[in-house]
């Protein structure tokens, strides 16, 4: 007798599966047709960072999947890339491998190598070669469009996702995020499934993707999950990104039916956090981005919000005024020489250095514009130290991407409670 299950999809889409009397997957072909050769690669990546090992997945016994010169399980490496795209734990009984199955089937459409454990390409051994493949399967991926789509502004209504797959606007209907480490993120689609999102208008605190079920975080996230990589990349390449809210989004801004479109927003922060569920998170700060000029800003929107204590100025968007004395009276104390290289740039007037904030000023971090919580470093530094490219122990020895110790001048007192909070949200503790 045939069943019927209901899982979570990406951001909280609900829809139902069908499994055969074996208990698997009567559509996986059509569920595997967005995997790509990133997916692919990442998944790769994962197996060898968890110890070559997942849950419920066996080693190959038959065929190996080769890759830069190494063996892979091919069941174990497809599984892990169609759990990271549907966002759901697909477990080994859930599909077969092997001679003519779905998952070599889409492995050699992407050109994967895989061969028998005596060394035998499966060409060799009698695969149904591609041309034969059901018609789906040889579709290629619609391309990735970044930034604006032609006839499709900013408030406009879809019915429902897959309104949105035609014109490239958001290409994938099981994940709320279109994108990957290489190429970056298209869109992202807010639709209620992660309880740490925050919507404030023309700034968003999202969630990544991952660990989620039934609305309910019950695992961990990491960047290596494909949509949040494809954030950072957004993040690092100054990308825009197409913001979708559906109907399901508990926020003002959210429409009563259906999806609409938000504008473009573009990612300036992203940091790891326990959530409200107890598990590890990844997080990004969007701020809008579009030219709108019917566009009536948020009234509760804060581009650079602080802790109450500060000075702000009224105006159409409320913006923090920063003392800038704070950051000069670091910048002097080091006389403009970076505390990670001792670096200072030579300008015409004088030396330049960057007053850097080590636990960040916007919502949600709330870190204080103080003295013990400044760093004065070089540009180059003050961006890798942003990124989480490398952080700084409670002895002031360098952690990631940095060798050495921190430069601290006997005057100047670093809360090291900002140090622990950058060590969490880059991964460091």
């Amino acid at each position: 007798m045939e069943k019927i299950i209901q899982v979570v999809m990406g951001k909280g889409k609900l829809m139902k599966y069908e499994l055969d009397v074996s208990n698997r997957l009567k559509n996986l072909m059509q569920l595997a047709a967005p995997i790509t050769v990133a997916d692919i690669e990442a998944s790769i990546k994962r197996f060898v960072l968890n110890n070559r090992e997942v849950e419920t997945y066996a080693d190959s016994t038959g065929y190996d999947l080769i890759y830069d010169g190494e063996r892979y399980p091919p069941k174990a490496i497809f599984g892990l890339a169609l759990s990271s795209i549907l966002d759901e734990q697909i477990h080994s009984y859930h599909f077969t491998g092997g001679l003519g199955s779905e998952c070599f089937k889409v492995l050699t459409r992407l050109n994967f190598e895989i061969v028998s454990k005596v060394g035998r390409p499966i060409k060799e051994l009698g695969l149904t070669p591609e041309s034969k493949f059901p018609k789906e399967t040889r579709k290629t991926k619609r391309p990735m469009i970044i930034g604006d789509i032609p006839g499709i502004r900013e408030g406009h209504y879809f019915k429902d996702r897959k309104e949105m797959m035609p014109s490239s606007f958001h290409r994938v209907w099981t994940s709320g995020i279109d994108g990957n480490g290489k190429q970056g993120t298209a869109a992202i689609v807010l639709s209620g499934g992660y309880s740490d999102d925050a919507d404030y208008g023309d700034e968003i605190v999202y969630t990544g993707a991952g660990g989620n079920k039934e609305g309910k975080q019950v695992g961990d996230q990491t960047w290596l999950q494909p949509g949040n990589a494809g954030l950072l990349t957004s993040m690092d390449q100054g990308l825009a990104v197409r913001v979708i809210r559906g109907h399901q989004h508990k926020s003002p801004y959210s429409p009563k039916s259906g999806y609409s479109y938000a504008g473009l927003y573009r990612v300036v922060d992203a940091w790891q956090e326990v959530g409200n569920e107890g598990f590890r998170i990844c997080r990004y700060r969007l701020v809008y981005s579009d030219e709108n000029p019917d566009r009536i800003p948020s009234d509760n929107t804060n581009l650079e919000y602080l802790k109450k204590t500060n000075e702000r100025r009224a105006g159409s968007i409320l913006r923090l005024v920063r003392d800038t004395k704070i950051s000069k009276s670091i910048k002097k104390l080091y006389a403009h020489q970076c505390q990670v290289c001792g670096t200072a740039i030579r300008t015409k007037n004088g030396f330049y250095s960057e007053g850097a904030h080590i636990k960040p000023l916007g919502r949600p971090h709330d870190g204080d514009d103080s003295v013990d919580n400044l760093l004065c470093l070089c540009p180059n530094h003050h961006v890798m130290f942003d990124k989480g490219m490398f952080s700084v122990d409670d002895d002031f020895t360098f952690l990631g991407d940095a060798e050495g110790r921190l430069i601290v001048h006997p005057n100047h007192h670093i809360n090291l409670e900002n140090f622990k909070y950058h060590r969490s949200s880059h991964g460091y503790d």
